[in-house]
């Protein structure tokens, strides 16, 4: 099989890199990934073009949308001129998905161009969508509506695509993969005695729920909380820091000193309001620890309830402090169990898995539209 390939993609991100440089190293694909923009002020990552496969990252102006906090449009000058030049059999719209400019002139150039077209869809319906959902929702169809094949992050992300109005077939669940990460030798609960140590590592924005995160560490039966991060609301985590012993601010690490931090802890809690994945989760459970998660994550899927972390009930401090409460209690044999239940799972969500998922859903795709 030979496979031309384009991955459109809206920054460099370090923690794709390596997937993207096993599904290049996959027989018979010729890969080239678009990138919109280098990167983008919320990111404080160190990044460097990637130089293991064929890449080019556009010029393009950034906008962020009004009403929002987090959400980037990013317009570039000649969006298809890579991409018409390299005629792939298949354009694979991951990054900003159906709210990307390269995505939606890829899936509206493919009668003409005759390339297979491929979302990598992440997001899936919450209770808080609002009045503009219904708006939202006719734009998604839109999107999903040019699709040949449809690749997923989670199963509730897949069903909601297909909601939406997509097909059943090519379709594949493949979740956001994460970095290699340097794994510990022994469970938590014997490496040291005290209250637990939780750890937050992301942005430290409003999305993320920080505020509740904040407010669930008053209560001191719950332990430690560590937060590994950086954004809009560093200077509200850094004054909880100084008005209570048990939350402490890192501020952005990279991977390396990530790592460490990892070893040293208990848990992992990711509080988010909404998350298509949240890559977090993988490395937290490849590390050995379990973690705490809120109903509307996406990578809740890795968790089994009780065994390798917790899915509170809510997003709100009182369900919070209730998990962490639970985690807190724990006794040694539940943390081997988490360790050796979590690096299994996390295992399953390799690179090589995912990437010959997504090129046999492409594969199939192309083969549809006779390419």
């Amino acid at each position: 099989m030979n496979l031309r390939l384009a991955v459109v993609k809206n920054i460099i991100t370090p923690y794709t890199t390596e997937f993207l440089e096993t599904l290049a190293a996959q027989p018979g694909v010729d890969l080239l990934v678009l990138y919109e923009q280098w990167t983008e002020a919320t990111r404080h990552w160190a990044t460097e073009q990637p130089r293991a496969f064929d890449n080019v990252v556009l010029a393009s102006r950034s906008i962020r949308l009004p009403g929002t906090l987090e959400t980037i449009l990013h317009v570039p000058r000649a969006p298809l001129a890579r991409l018409m030049a390299f005629q792939p059999d298949a354009v694979v719209a991951s990054g900003g998905v159906w709210s990307s400019i390269v995505n939606w002139r890829a899936g509206l150039a493919k009668q003409k161009q005759d390339w297979a077209f491929v979302p990598w869809w992440g997001q899936f319906r919450t209770q808080r969508e609002g009045p503009r959902g219904g708006a939202i929702d006719l734009a998604k169809r839109g999107f999903l509506g040019m699709a040949d094949g449809l690749l997923a992050y989670s199963e509730r992300a897949l069903r909601d695509a297909r909601r939406l109005g997509a097909g059943d077939d090519p379709s594949a669940v493949i979740p956001n993969v994460a970095r290699t990460v340097m794994v510990r030798k022994t469970p938590p609960s014997e490496r040291r005695q005290g209250d637990r140590r939780y750890l937050y590592a992301g942005q430290l924005s409003p999305r993320k729920n920080i505020p509740s995160l904040l407010e669930a560490f008053k209560d001191p039966s719950v332990g430690h909380l560590w937060l590994a991060g950086d954004g809009p609301l560093r200077a509200e985590c850094e004054m909880a820091a100084r008005t209570n012993p048990r939350i402490r601010v890192f501020g952005f690490l990279e991977p390396a000193a990530l790592d460490e931090v990892y070893a040293v802890v208990d848990a992992l809690v990711l509080p988010s309001l909404y998350e298509v994945w949240g890559l977090v989760v993988n490395e937290a459970l490849a590390h050995g620890i379990p973690v705490v998660v809120t109903p509307d994550v996406g990578a809740r899927e890795m968790v089994a309830d009780g065994v390798t972390g917790l899915v509170s009930a809510g997003d709100e401090p009182a369900s919070l402090v209730k998990a962490l409460r639970a985690v807190q209690d724990w006794e040694r044999e539940r943390f081997v169990a988490a360790m050796i239940c979590g690096r299994e799972r996390a295992s399953e969500y390799s690179a090589d898995r995912a990437a010959s998922l997504l090129v046999d859903t492409c594969a199939r795709a192309a083969a549809r539209r006779g390419r």
